[in-house]
């Protein structure tokens, strides 16, 4: 998201906030970024994979909220979330009754194992905003909504954790752009993928995994001035209107959704909305959603 903001010397500066999905996209293709971020396309048809992973997150974030504001008995908090669940499976056409119900018996299992957990809740999904560069003419930020922000009980370590519904056995890296985002913004060392296993041939040891990532600030200040370096480049490419296609991407993670809007005619790819492709609203934006709050830095996490 780029904007101009006036100084306090009434000087216009370009305000570039990023995320780390839109940092992720602008990475792998300018034309991706332009086409998610700016035009709002999306394949026709739901995510179910992201629809079952955010069901399960609605109810990890209840479950955190509760734990964190309630003061209930741990099975009172377990029966909460399974209603909230329930209800808010409503909210997703392509997820289906069974797959509801594996949801919920997974989270009963999950709330069990880590009922001893010496986590102590701090922000649930809460937002949050950090300039991390300003020069005359310009200021980059960076925005996020970690899942948890937690510390350790009988210490002020905080860390960061992010949910993870798992369908198979997955390793993740620590220089994934999400993870070192949100340790730079919010000045911790430690971001935990906190992996919820959905295999149902694999013992509950196996399935409820946490991956810990411990950063050195040197690595973080390594991915600060990439993350800055990309924006400058991203404000370049918004001023001249230019956002090309980075051909070498087309075909990673199972191809990219935009390939038919790519391989189209220019002058024929309007006829493909409502077809192949839908326009979606900036619900899920982060930096669209501080913005129109009026007061991001309200939001901000310290």
């Amino acid at each position: 998201m780029i904007k101009n903001k006036m100084s306090a010397q009434e000087q216009t500066k370009t305000t570039i906030v990023l995320d780390a999905t839109e940092f992720d996209d602008f990475s792998l293709c300018p034309f991706r970024w332009h086409a998610i971020h700016e035009l709002h396309l999306a394949p026709r048809d739901p995510n179910v994979v992201f629809e079952r992973g955010g069901l399960l997150h609605d109810i990890l974030e209840k479950y955190y909220l509760l734990r964190r504001d309630s003061g209930l008995p741990q099975q009172e908090i377990i029966e909460e979330c399974v209603q909230h669940g329930r209800a808010k499976a409503l909210d997703y056409t392509s997820v289906s009754v069974q797959e509801t119900s594996d949801t919920l018996f997974q989270f009963r299992e999950y709330a069990r194992y880590y009922e001893n957990e010496a986590w102590i809740p701090l922000f649930v999904e809460q937002p949050f905003f950090k300039q991390i560069y300003e020069d005359n003419e310009l200021i980059i930020a960076a925005a996020g909504k970690p899942d948890l922000i937690f510390k350790y009980a009988g210490t002020n370590h905080v860390a960061v954790c992010d949910h993870k519904r798992m369908s198979r056995k997955t390793e993740y890296s620590m220089l994934r752009n999400q993870f070192m985002l949100y340790a730079l913004a919010i000045g911790t060392d430690t971001v935990i993928a906190n992996k919820v296993g959905f295999q149902k041939t694999v013992k509950i040891e196996e399935r409820f995994q946490r991956q810990s990532f411990i950063y050195h600030p040197s690595l973080l200040e390594e991915f600060k001035q990439d993350f800055i370096f990309k924006a400058k480049q991203l404000v370049i490419h918004q001023q001249e209107k230019i956002y090309p296609r980075e051909r070498t991407s087309c075909e990673k993670y199972s191809g990219c959704f935009l390939q038919k809007f790519c391989t189209t005619r220019p002058e024929a790819r309007e006829f493909l909305i409502g077809g192949e492709y839908r326009i979606i609203d900036r619900a899920w934006d982060v930096s669209a959603r501080l913005e129109e709050t009026g007061g991001a830095k309200t939001n901000v996490i310290t």
